[in-house]
């Protein structure tokens, strides 16, 4: 296409050069019309050369070479007939421009030129809107504003705000593009994103969980309606459910900020965008994946936390006791040490926390790690990445590791029985070897791996400790209430009733305290602190591994020699004030007596 109008250009530069001269001496006009070019032949008196005439036909003449290239591209990109349309857009303005030489009024001509080059790129774009939503249709008043306000952009002008981004303007938060692979590239999103009907909506959506604490938004969408969801300190709560004439297009112009399909409801999609607070400067990176489900679809926002990667084991809630332990566990030269959490439970801050704990000064740590995931982010602890979706393992990258005699060595996966074999061989020399599994409990994280059909006596010898951590939410210090302590747990746990005179929960909805706290907007928790257990797996566990190796087994052995479970680390937490007997059971995801009964 662009060949073609070069072609055509230079005929009409011929044109210009070869009988233009000889009509300027002929008519009269200026000399320097005539200068280019010396005359080669005769021509007749008559009106041969009009620059207003020349202009006109020139851009159009641009101006269709450009829009017949980014035709080909855009039916290339959505797998359109690309040939059939080039053809027909090429061949009708070729052949109106061919009139233009011989029908000797110009102004009908040229009328037939803006007709040819108007009326096929017209049929395309209806032919390629019919199946696209909404926010990737093009020449719509929307994306129209969309190329006016990247032309502005282009020379450095700001693009004028439109109703919506109007109505909208008392949220102060900003919404701008991440991962993009140029900064032109970022600025056509947050165009596109900014020019889209959903964008206040969005904007809305984000600021309204940012302000309840939310770290995740979750959308459900059905045939009706979307879903909406929360997760405040690791509790999905419900908010508003909205239509899907108002869902639809706040999804479109998040996906569009990061630089995703919006018309795209089936395959998974992943981007990133950043929100920022306008008011308290703070800035929260955040991700964003959808993917198509049975109902609709479902999308997934979540906030990534600074402090995160930045919190030690005092910043975690444990007990003085608990950190020693697992301080003096981290000095040890050699040996096989689990840590584990599930889902949301705190296993990135676990992770960070307790590598932090080693003296990488003294000791060389290194790390294999998947290139997608981050939960290795420690100074002095050089990470060697592999790529799953390639068939990467780390047994891909642990040979070359290994050859540099690494004092401790921390690959959060196994994936095979070769890769844990290895780790377990390399735990019994004078190495440590830290690895992460998903489990709820200590025992499991300590079962689990026997399932990768590893050899029991092997890894019964190189495991030495199991870290396990779940997160628990602590009540509102401003709107928590004191109740009387139930004497059975005070018998468990030894204490006279004189000592702990109340617990505490959640504040009750009373008639004459109509008022919302104001700290926790009404849930009755703020934050959330960690609950760990600490397994040293001593020779009665490693017995249970080769004989017996249940949860059950694993569990009730640790308790005998003297471990404290998650259930006991929760009672202390209650009888401090820190967190409610309520709490502590959905944390545990089954009643214990002693929770059962003051709950009761």
């Amino acid at each position: 296409m662009l060949r073609a109008s070069v072609f055509l250009c230079g005929l009409l530069f011929v044109w210009l050069g070869d009988v233009a001269p000889v009509a300027a001496q002929q008519a009269g006009w200026p000399d320097w019309i005539g200068q280019f070019n010396p005359p080669k032949f005769p021509r007749g008196v008559g009106f041969y050369f009009s620059i207003p005439k020349i202009f006109c036909s020139y851009a159009l003449l641009l101006l269709w070479a450009f829009t017949g290239d980014w035709l080909s591209r855009d039916a290339m990109r959505h797998k359109l007939n690309y040939r059939r349309y080039n053809t027909i857009f090429y061949a009708s303005f070729a052949s109106a421009f061919l009139l233009l030489w011989v029908i000797p009024w110009f102004w009908l001509s040229f009328f037939l030129l803006i007709i040819a080059y108007a009326a096929p790129l017209a049929w395309y774009v209806r032919q390629r809107n019919a199946p696209m939503h909404d926010a990737d249709k093009v020449f719509t008043p929307e994306h129209l504003r969309f190329l006016y306000g990247t032309i502005l952009s282009r020379v450095g002008l700001k693009p004028p705000q439109t109703a919506r981004e109007k109505e909208g303007a008392a949220v102060p938060l900003t919404l701008t593009p991440r991962g993009a692979a140029t900064q032109q590239d970022e600025q056509v999103r947050q165009i596109a994103a900014r020019q889209s009907p959903g964008f206040t909506p969005a904007r809305n959506l984000i600021y309204k969980a940012m302000q309840n604490r939310a770290s995740g938004i979750m959308l459900d969408y059905s045939q009706e309606a979307a879903s909406v969801k929360l997760l405040i300190d690791g509790i999905w709560l419900d908010s508003e459910t909205q239509p899907r004439q108002f869902a639809d297009p706040l999804l479109a112009s998040l996906k569009l900020l990061c630089g995703l399909k919006a018309d795209e409801r089936r395959a998974r999609q992943v981007g990133q965008f950043l929100a920022v607070n306008d008011t308290t400067k703070a800035k929260s990176p955040a991700k964003l994946t959808s993917q198509g489900t049975k109902s609709g679809e479902r999308v997934l926002i979540q906030f990534e936390d600074a402090n995160v990667r930045k919190r030690r084991l005092p910043d975690m809630g444990l007990r003085q006791k608990l950190q020693d332990d697992l301080q003096a566990l981290m000095k040890q030269p050699k040996g096989l040490i689990i840590l584990a959490a599930p889902p949301t439970g705190g296993l990135t801050t676990l992770t960070t926390a307790t590598l932090a704990l080693i003296d990488r000064f003294t000791r060389t740590v290194m790390a294999i790690e998947d290139i997608r995931s981050k939960d290795i982010e420690v100074e002095n602890v050089p990470i060697t990445p592999y790529d799953s979706l390639e068939q990467e393992t780390p047994m891909t990258k642990l040979p070359g590791v290994l050859r540099q005699f690494p004092d401790v060595l921390v690959v959060p996966e196994y994936t095979d029985v070769e890769t844990l074999t290895l780790l377990c061989d390399e735990a019994q020399e004078e190495r440590m070897v830290i690895t992460m599994v998903r489990a709820k409990e200590a025992a499991e994280a300590l079962i689990r791996p026997l399932t990768t059909k590893v050899p029991a006596k092997k890894y019964a010898v190189a495991v030495t400790a199991v870290v396990a951590h779940r997160l628990i939410r602590k009540l509102c210090e401003k709107c928590k209430e004191a109740y009387p302590a139930p004497p059975q747990i005070l018998q468990r746990l030894g204490l006279p009733p004189e000592k702990v005179p109340a617990f505490y929960r959640p504040p009750t909805p009373r008639p004459d305290r109509p008022e919302i706290c104001p700290d926790c907007n009404g849930l009755g928790y703020h934050g959330v602190t960690g609950l760990m257990e600490l397994m040293t797996v001593n020779d009665h566990i490693r017995q249970s591994l080769l004989k017996e190796p249940t949860v059950e087994s694993v569990r009730a052995i640790a308790r005998k020699t003297g471990m404290k479970t998650m259930e006991d680390e929760g009672l202390l937490l209650v009888v401090k004030g820190v967190t409610s007997i309520p709490e502590l059971a959905r944390v545990l995801k089954e009643g214990t007596p002693a929770a059962a009964a003051a709950t009761t």
